[in-house]
């Protein structure tokens, strides 16, 4: 039936209603209307006047992955949407699917409120509001705001939050904004998938403790730029697998200081170039044990040692100086076979004949009471 000027009100058993037409012969859906109870006769002229919109209950089960399954989760999307694959909040080992129930329908008994315009509530009180059957609110075509001017705002649910921005074909954007702290808590699993370029931004003191396994995969080119101290303390150990060229430049000094054991093993070739003093201090023992030739090359070579000096070579020593001289006070040289040219013995004969004088014209207590070995 259409609403006439003789039906503004309509009381009746079991329902009330009060329609508010915009003229004499409009419809329901353009007028203000309001019912109370259930509407019983002429219910199709009412179709147009109801939101359409239903409700669900949900439950969340939780069930363990397969290592199949956590090894392709990191494939499986193909850069889609994030939440395409992924029913909750985790992907790696445990899965906490939601499953909601049939939809249910209204039966459009008890209060129904419509208008054509704009509906408008000042409430100077509080707005106490508790549904027993869910709440679905729809915004069709401009922006929502909720705002708590004074004071805090609580959201719980017990089977879960979604927050979702736009969609994969239409992306959106969400912001949080806090101008104290924000504190993110999970009891379980917590997974984080990022397609596209990650920024942070930190001023301040960041800590971070970590208890158990961490893996971190890395596929790209990384760039680390650190223009202030750093310490690093490990407590345990520490393996390292490079697969790849390193490449490590330092333009200040670069210290280390090992209180424990240091083994390095290099299977290929090893080059030190150093550009300026190179200092080395052993206090202990020092082994080197080279399997293949060792060569050395310097301008000036200087040893000092303070007890003995031993050199085993089985095969051969060979060795061309200018000048070779030996100061000692006890000479013990085996030979099993000597050969001398004249021209080296008789300049042998000359320089011990230098010496001689030399100990006899300066009267000198060291040269006339230690013997001088020259061999030629």
């Amino acid at each position: 039936m259409s609403a006439t000027e003789d039906e503004i009100i309509s009381i009746g058993l079991p329902y009330f209603r009060v329609v508010q037409p915009k003229t004499s012969t409009a419809a329901f859906s353009e007028s203000s209307y309001l019912r109370l109870g259930s509407y019983i006769v002429g219910a199709a002229e009412e179709d147009s006047l109801l939101t359409g919109l239903k409700t669900t209950t949900s439950t969340v089960s939780e069930t363990n992955k397969s290592a199949i399954d956590q090894a392709g989760d990191a494939i499986k999307n193909e850069k889609g949407d994030p939440a395409k694959d992924f029913n909750a909040t985790s992907q790696s080992t445990k899965v906490y699917t939601t499953t909601p129930s049939a939809p249910i329908l209204s039966s459009n008994n008890g209060a129904l409120i419509y208008t054509d315009s704009d509906l408008q509530m000042n409430v100077l009180g509080a707005a106490l509001q508790k549904y027993g059957k869910g709440n679905n609110v729809e915004v069709t075509t401009a922006d929502a705001a909720y705002n708590v001017k004074a004071g805090k705002y609580d959201l719980s649910a017990a089977n879960g939050v979604f927050i979702k921005g736009g969609t994969k074909d239409a992306p959106a954007n969400i912001e949080l904004t806090a101008g104290g702290y924000i504190k993110q808590t999970a009891y379980g699993d917590l997974d984080e998938v990022t397609y596209g370029i990650t920024t942070k931004r930190f001023h301040g003191i960041a800590n971070d403790f970590f208890m158990g396994l961490k893996n971190n995969f890395f596929f790209g080119l990384e760039t680390s730029v650190k223009l202030a101290g750093m310490i690093s303390i490990i407590m345990s150990a520490e393996a390292s697998f490079r697969l790849s060229t390193r490449f490590s430049l330092t333009v200040s000094k670069d210290l280390n200081i090992s209180l424990g054991g240091v083994l390095n093993i290099f299977v290929g070739e090893k080059m030190d170039i150093i550009v300026g003093g190179d200092l080395k201090g052993v206090i202990g023992t020092s082994v080197k044990i080279v399997m293949g030739p060792d060569t050395k090359m310097a301008t000036n070579d200087t040893k000092i040692l303070t007890a003995t000096d031993i050199k085993m070579a089985p095969v051969g020593d060979l060795k061309k100086v200018g000048v070779n001289l030996t100061v000692c006070e006890f000479d013990l040289k085996v030979e099993m076979a000597a050969i001398k040219g004249g021209e080296m013995a008789a300049q042998k004969k000359t320089m011990q004949s230098t010496v001689t004088t030399l100990a006899t014209e300066f009267g000198s207590a060291y040269f006339t009471t230690k013997t001088i070995n020259i061999y030629g």
